[in-house]
């Protein structure tokens, strides 16, 4: 069993067995990395328990954001090394006040709170964007959703 499958209850082991593939995915020939919303909204502002994050930002996830940053740094780096393409969302705070923010509980009163400004928002500075790799600014959970992600994707030549 992976270590990541003990957290599975009997029903989801039972249908993961009937119904996953077993042969290995193969990846295609031109990789795009997506870095998914590593910012301050989604880590708090330092490493602590998720529930003292969780009261200084609703929607992060503490500790266990800032101990993955040193694996994305480094698979980060491993596809600029390589000259990949990399690409970032972050939600766009303006938009999503009107949109009502990114997820179901969200509201645009909060998006309108001092703690939801825009450093909320902002790429955690270990992995910073490049000026070549685009940040979608989206305004629902969903890169790929009311955004250009998908089109940028084709025209990378991305195939995984």
């Amino acid at each position: 069993m992976k270590k990541w499958e003990a957290i599975f209850t009997e029903a989801d082991r039972e249908l993961l067995k009937t119904f996953s593939r077993t042969e290995r995915q193969k990846f295609g020939h031109r990789p795009a990395l997506i870095i998914v919303d590593v910012v301050k909204s989604f880590m708090g502002s330092r490493p602590q328990s998720t529930l003292e994050a969780a009261a200084e930002y609703r929607t992060s996830c503490g500790e266990a954001g800032w101990r993955a940053l040193d694996h994305i740094k480094r698979l980060l780096d491993a596809f600029r090394e390589r000259d990949l393409p990399v690409i970032y969302t972050t939600v766009d705070p303006v938009i999503a006040g009107f949109a009502w923010g990114p997820d179901k509980r969200s509201s645009a009163e909060e998006y309108g709170q001092k703690k939801y400004s825009e450093e909320a928002w902002e790429i955690a500075e270990e992995i910073k964007p490049r000026s070549s790799e685009p940040i979608i600014r989206k305004t629902k959970a969903s890169g790929f959703l009311f955004t250009p992600l998908a089109p940028i994707l084709h025209n990378m030549g991305a195939d995984c």
